[in-house]
């Protein structure tokens, strides 16, 4: 190389403070996008501790932002494990003064010059928990305070029905009947949202332990063999025992919520048929059937409680859309996940599946 390609030292003095310069400025322009973001967000580097933080972090915490520089993350909320996976999970924070308050907060990493870092965002979601807390026990109330009158009314009708306040015309008695039917769907409903409830709010526990999954496949069909009857469908299930880990009297439920969907929503002399398949960790096990199906734009929302399909399902079939919504929450209790597909042959009915623990050895 000759010495004319090399620069002479005031040249690299000028290099070195533009270099400095240029690093001065983005450290700026990275504060000011920080404080200037609608949410609480903070850097994190490696080994877990704080770089840098925005106005809202110290609002939020109750920290300045000096107190905040270097400190683990691990101090400001319970069990968090920074991981690139994490959005939108709820997680409980520590304020400075101790307090622990719910907050909603996803992450993501990025290479910096200085080595990866964490984007760590926040939101408070204390008001959100009050209201929700405010709604079961306003739901929980009513149900309560409407359950009880109803169904001594329902007992009334009945006996009134059965002639044990008198003789009564058969055209009464038949009014009497469909009263107290109204009166019991009412007390379904008014149960099924108090299940719901205390699913969302993990206040019913499942119980998991190994059993026969055929065994309660075969219980789930013989509560609902007399709907399919009617129709003259036939339920297709398997021979072999098959094991899983999970609450028996729970996806018994399960089970059969979805089979008496599927009899409800097929034709007349139709099938449906019960499978299964097994991979390394879970069983998905599948309710297909030949009805009209559920359009893609629906495959998520009628999990959610009050959800149908159609307007006149409500009416025509019964129910208030909330089955689905206390399936999804009892399978979701075992760590499985429920959805829906097109059928086998991809034309007519739909396929309910969810997956449930395979059964330890």
């Amino acid at each position: 190389m000759s010495d004319s390609a090399i620069p002479d030292s005031k040249h690299l003095l000028t290099l070195v403070k533009q270099l400095e310069q240029e690093i001065e400025l983005s450290h700026e322009r990275t504060s000011l996008i920080l404080s200037t973001m609608p949410v609480a967000l903070m850097l994190v580097k490696t080994d877990g501790t704080i770089e840098v933080t925005n106005r809202l972090v110290e609002d939020m915490f109750g920290y300045s932002r000096k107190e905040l520089f270097a400190k683990p993350i691990a101090d400001l909320f319970i069990d968090l494990k920074l991981d690139s996976k994490i959005a939108n999970q709820e997680r409980f924070a520590r304020r400075a003064n101790g307090e622990q308050f719910p907050t909603q907060i996803s992450v993501a990493r990025v290479p910096t010059p200085d080595g990866e870092r964490t984007f760590v965002f926040i939101l408070d979601i204390s008001e959100r928990h009050r209201i929700e807390k405010m709604r079961r026990d306003f739901v929980a109330m009513i149900s309560h305070d409407l359950r009880t009158p109803l169904a001594n009314a329902s007992g009334v009708l009945e006996l009134g029905a059965a002639g044990k306040f008198g003789e009564i015309s058969p055209q009464l008695k038949e009014e009497l009947g469909r009263a107290e039917t109204s009166l019991n769907r009412v007390i379904s409903m008014i149960s099924q949202l108090l299940e719901v409830e205390k699913l969302e709010d993990e206040t019913m526990a499942v119980e998991l332990r190994t059993a026969n999954l055929t065994a309660t496949v075969r219980e789930a069909k013989s509560e609902v063999l007399r709907l399919a009857e009617a129709k003259h469908i036939e339920i297709h299930t398997w021979e072999e025992s098959l094991f899983a880990r999970y609450d028996r009297e729970r996806i018994h439920r399960v089970l059969v919520n979805l089979l008496a969907n599927a009899i409800k929503f097929s034709a007349e002399q139709a099938s449906i048929t019960v499978s299964y398949s097994v991979s390394a960790k879970w069983i998905e096990l599948a309710v297909e059937d030949s009805g009209r199906g559920v359009p893609p734009e629906n495959r998520e929302s009628i999990f959610s409680k009050y959800a149908q399909v159609a307007r006149t399902d409500n009416t025509e079939k019964g129910g208030v859309g909330l089955g689905l919504a206390i399936c999804k929450a009892i399978v979701e209790a075992h760590g499985g996940a429920i959805g829906v597909r097109d059928s086998r042959n991809g034309t007519t009915g739909c396929t309910f599946w969810f997956t449930l623990p395979v059964a330890e050895e």
